[in-house]
């Protein structure tokens, strides 16, 4: 059983002022909980995209925060792969990752690009599932 309740603190999205074509840009810190209490805190949301040497290249997220949960997995997707990677949890249940969200290994779209991921955290039986959304990176 999987459920979500979602609070956000605020929901916007700052772009990086260093470029005129936005390949950076974050979001505002953010609270989860679901209905049995388990909880996941994101006080930091860096998206941006990054380009490989052949053409190709990734949107990434910087996230850090905290959970109350045994532990936690992100959704990443990439040329039509699917993997949910550990995200490492330290001992007073909190983390920093840099985590490659989508990736495509030929050539990135030109244009707006908007990613999204999932992160489930376990608590016990209870499930939280988040769904995350950068803002409109530019590439």
């Amino acid at each position: 059983m999987i459920l979500l309740v979602g609070i956000l603190a605020f929901t916007t999205c700052s772009e990086d002022e260093d470029s005129d074509s936005t390949m950076r840009c974050s979001k505002s810190q953010a609270s989860f909980t679901s209905d049995s209490g388990t909880k996941l805190d994101l006080d930091t949301q860096i998206w941006y995209l990054e380009e490989n040497d052949i053409g190709g290249g990734s949107v990434n997220l910087i996230i850090s925060g905290s959970i109350t949960g045994d532990r936690a997995t992100i959704r990443t997707y990439g040329d039509g792969i699917i993997n949910d990677s550990e995200i490492q949890i330290n001992s007073n249940n909190e983390f920093y990752q840099d985590v490659p969200v989508s990736f495509i290994a030929t050539s990135l779209p030109e244009g707006d690009i908007v990613s999204n991921t999932l992160i489930f955290v376990y608590n016990s039986m209870d499930t939280l599932k988040v769904e995350l959304e950068s803002c409109t990176l530019r590439y």
